[in-house]
């Protein structure tokens, strides 16, 4: 209600005259008023914001999946995207039909039908020859949905790929990983936002890296740190551990003691401390009296945890017993636009993925070379 009342209140200033300093761009004034109240809710209106300013051409692999075609239905509708829905054209529409949503705007592409087909298998085959593959397997697999989708955007047919929807995260991850690639040192990891009244949260790695060193670890930080300053937030970067500074001697608290240095000796103006526990990452009163020497002078933000499953149990618990808003996990360091929508996401959750696939595709770099 106050995301309604304020505007037009303020709209009325304007008309009477009684406003000193007319608001030019309302919209704007709208998703600060939005990033005031709940800075959760005005990064996602950003996003969405930001995406409608240079919609892309977004491949959904699952095209047939009914929360795929209601997220799809929506993102036309609203100019986020053009979603190119893979799958047999009949199957799509009545998917739709059954969902209730309108294709108006979404391309359909069957990928036996593709009309560079051929020209696709040849170009599999270049980039997996050295990886057992043959002329008939490549011809067997670019017919998929999904590796359909990956050489559509290799080539630049498509600018982003949002996959996932049917089958568990790894087994989506596993062909782009081979596929697409990574941009740096073959380093990928998965980000995920809490979204808190006060502020977005983000954790690292929710969803690739199951037990990572130091120096992975660093570059997981590295990877972070980029990502949230793209969505104009400053990093406080705590690496969490069961103790506090060599408390408990242990190998997984000890790397993120070393992956912490490794990051300060990089960016020796980042605010980064570890191992620490949660308490002391969070609240600064306690961590002053007990840890003066902490270098985190403020609350963390960013939280790399030691491994995938404390990453991943962690956010999942949020969500589900802390009632959180959570976005993601978005895949970061991918060389192309490419997001894994976990199992139990929503159509609402594929529109949010998808309008930062949009956003990562706006920022992305030239294309790959099809050969």
């Amino acid at each position: 209600m106050l995301v309604w009342v304020a505007p037009a209140v303020a709209s009325a200033g304007v008309d009477s005259g009684v406003a000193r300093q007319p608001i030019v761009d309302w919209d704007a004034y709208q998703v600060n008023l939005e990033r005031m109240m709940d800075p959760g809710r005005g990064l996602v209106r950003m996003m969405h914001d930001s995406a409608r300013r240079a919609p892309k051409k977004i491949a959904f692999p699952e095209g047939v999946e009914a929360r795929v075609v209601k997220a799809a239905s929506v993102l036309a509708r609203e100019g986020i995207a053009t979603p190119v829905l893979m799958g047999l054209p009949e199957e799509v529409e009545e998917a739709a039909l059954a969902a209730g949503v309108s294709l108006e705007g979404v391309e359909v592409c069957y990928p036996r039908r593709h009309p560079r087909l051929p020209e696709m298998v040849d170009q599999y085959l270049r980039v997996n020859q050295r990886r057992g593959m043959t002329k008939a397997k490549a011809w067997s697999e670019v017919v998929s949905r999904s590796r359909c989708a990956m050489m559509m955007l290799r080539s630049g047919e498509v600018d982003g790929i949002v996959m996932g929807a049917d089958k568990a995260y790894a087994a989506s991850l596993r062909p782009a990983l081979g596929i697409i690639g990574a941009r740096r040192h073959g380093a990928v990891c998965g980000v995920t936002l809490v979204l808190t009244q006060n502020q977005p949260l983000f954790f690292a790695d929710t969803a690739v890296n199951v037990d990572p060193d130091a120096e992975m670890l660093a570059t997981i930080v590295e990877l972070t740190i980029e990502r949230v300053r793209a969505f104009d937030v400053e990093p406080r970067v705590a690496m969490l551990s069961f103790a506090n500074f060599g408390a408990v001697p242990h190998e997984q608290s000890s790397k993120m003691a070393r992956a912490m240095e490794l990051v300060r000796e990089r960016h020796p103006s980042l605010m980064i401390d570890g191992e620490v526990t949660v308490e002391t990452a969070i609240d600064m009163d306690w961590s002053a009296k007990v840890f003066p020497w902490s270098r985190l002078t403020k609350s963390a933000n960013v939280f790399v945890f030691p491994n995938l499953a404390a990453s991943n149990i962690g956010y999942k618990l949020l969500r589900r017993l802390g009632g959180a808003s959570v976005f993601g996990p978005i895949l970061v360091g991918m060389d192309r636009p490419l997001n894994v929508i976990p199992l139990a996401a929503d159509a609402m959750d594929i529109v949010n993925l998808a309008a930062y696939t949009v956003v990562s595709a706006q920022e992305a770099r030239p294309r790959l070379s099809v050969s």
